[in-house]
């Protein structure tokens, strides 16, 4: 079993409660159909075809991913005095998530997307950012006051929408870290000491660069931690996450080396929301006692299911268990028999594969692996006849090793003739013909024979 998903299953405390605090909005989504361009301008025709589709968006919406994966949460933001405030709060109950609402004298935050053939044509926004009023930042500050002794972590979703000011910010984070609650959040805009003290940021690329003045190329990974450290370093956290998008995501923790997680690859459908998503899957992940590690794991899951969806959806904890337990889950790692034959493998010409006999994994095994040449690595273990079962049972315990790429099973050679790579291992002890490349090296690991 996939180590992850045996802790998404069993690390679960439905006890957990989290905070989340931030801008409301409301997304309306109108969808239709076009069939022509209009003879008053060179635009696009929508012929509606649905009622409006209401949803929860911006913090609400983070709050909502978080209820999904079974995690109580109190949502605390404003609303105006208007419909759109009506029925944002109408869907928070409809949802059953947990809420404690201001009222603002200024418009709900509303945005209206007009769709046709299922791509958006128009979107209009409704909203004020000045930053609130200092009457509704102390209805804010003593409401929170209220919940804070309830809960075990603390999610800050900024929009930019005037709600988290820099005196509020530091208020929340300040009286958090006197509990000893973690605090997330998800920055808008360049001034990240603003949130200094928090325990970790969740910036995407572009407001990465605007807030360290750097350009960032995602392949290069000494740039990417440069920029989380400088990250981490204006705002005294204990980490920085960076998204990528379709390149994935990177850590860099205090004291640990930088990680970087790759996307899974899938059709992207709509990336509205993805963020929400994320910071709502670590939320969880953290209140449940994860490491910062497997919860941007998990995080990058829970994002990559969202945006095969169209607009602001949550992710449920059956989306997120069903996608672990995928063996697909390991990306490229497992491919059914017959080898290649129904599903290529694409490796890079400096891979190296090692056919295996024994399904067992040990030390001795593992220091071979570290030390062999080439940049990805590939293991295929040898089956006896098409009826053996073994090496299937026994594949996922060589795809949970972080330093392999490829695991796969055959009981003919032909497929490994035909990959075009430098580096084919071999063990001894395997009945191969003699006449095999020049690059196909023998090796023995005593201690590891069957």
């Amino acid at each position: 079993m996939n180590p992850l998903t045996h802790l998404f299953e069993t690390q679960f405390r439905p006890e957990i409660k989290v905070l989340v605090l931030g801008d409301l909005i409301l997304d309306e989504y109108l969808f239709g159909e076009v069939d022509r361009i209009s003879p008053e301008a060179p635009i696009p025709i929508v012929h509606l075809q649905t009622q409006e589709d209401f949803r929860l968006g911006g913090a609400a919406n983070v709050a909502l991913n978080l209820s999904s994966l079974g995690t109580q949460v109190m949502l605390m933001g404003g609303i105006g005095p208007d419909l759109q405030g009506e029925i944002l709060k109408k869907l928070l109950l409809q949802k059953k998530v947990g809420h404690h609402l201001i009222s603002f004298n200024r418009p709900t935050t509303w945005k209206r997307r007009v769709l046709g053939q299922n791509k958006q044509m128009l979107r209009i926004d409704k909203e004020n950012s000045q930053p609130i009023t200092r009457e509704e930042e102390t209805a804010l500050k003593l409401a929170c006051l209220q919940e804070l002794p309830q809960v075990q972590l603390v999610i800050l979703s900024d929009y930019g929408k005037g709600l988290l000011t820099p005196s509020f910010l530091q208020f929340i984070i300040q009286e958090s870290r006197q509990r000893q609650l973690k605090v997330l959040v998800d920055p808008k805009g360049k001034n990240y000491q603003k949130y200094e003290g928090a325990s970790v940021i969740t910036p995407n690329k572009k407001e990465a660069e605007e807030a360290t003045l750097m350009s960032i190329d995602p392949q290069k990974k000494q740039e990417l931690e440069l920029c989380a450290q400088k990250l981490m370093e204006m705002a005294h956290l204990e980490a920085t996450i960076i998204t990528l998008g379709k390149e994935g995501v990177c850590l860099k923790e205090r004291h640990q080396e930088f990680f970087m997680s790759p996307a899974r690859a899938r059709s992207v459908y709509d990336i509205t929301g993805a963020g929400d998503t994320f910071i709502a899957c670590l939320g969880y992940a953290l209140a449940n006692q994860y490491s910062y590690l497997d919860a941007v794991k998990l995080a990058n899951i829970a994002a990559g299911i969202k945006v095969a969806k169209q607009g602001t959806k949550e992710v449920t904890r059956d989306e997120i268990l069903a996608e672990l337990q995928q063996k697909s889950f390991f990306a490229k790692k497992i491919f059914k028999h017959p080898l290649l034959l129904q599903e290529p493998l694409q490796t890079t010409s400096n891979a190296t594969f090692v056919l295996l006999k024994q399904n067992i994994i040990t030390l001795e095994m593992i220091r071979f692996f570290q030390n062999l040449p080439g940049d990805s690595l590939g293991i295929v273990l040898w089956k006896s006849s098409e009826t053996d079962t073994e090496p299937e049972k026994n594949a996922e315990l060589f795809a949970a090793l972080e330093i392999i790429h490829w695991v796969t099973f055959t009981h003919s050679l032909d497929p490994l003739y035909s990959l075009k790579i430098q580096h084919i291992y071999y063990q001894e002890n395997l009945l191969l013909p003699q006449n095999l490349p020049e690059f196909w090296t023998p090796f023995s690991l005593a201690s590891t024979i069957a």
